[in-house]
């Protein structure tokens, strides 16, 4: 998510430079924003998506 964990920017050498500034300079943004990717990127290993998954169907074959 912008901003979250990320930024989500124009492909232009100045937004690029302003993202990387934001990095550069603000040590308590950067810890921040590594810790959020790091809480996403475990939702998405394969035994959590699984889950996901296996709950998806659950609930469909309820509804049929």
């Amino acid at each position: 998510k912008d901003n979250e964990n990320g930024f989500v920017i124009e492909r232009t050498a100045e937004a690029i430079e302003g993202a990387l500034r934001t990095f550069l300079d603000d040590e308590t943004k950067r810890a921040q924003m590594g810790r959020m990717s790091r809480e996403r990127a475990l939702t998405m290993s394969w035994k959590s998506v699984a889950h996901q998954y296996q709950a998806l169907y659950a609930q469909a074959i309820k509804k049929i």
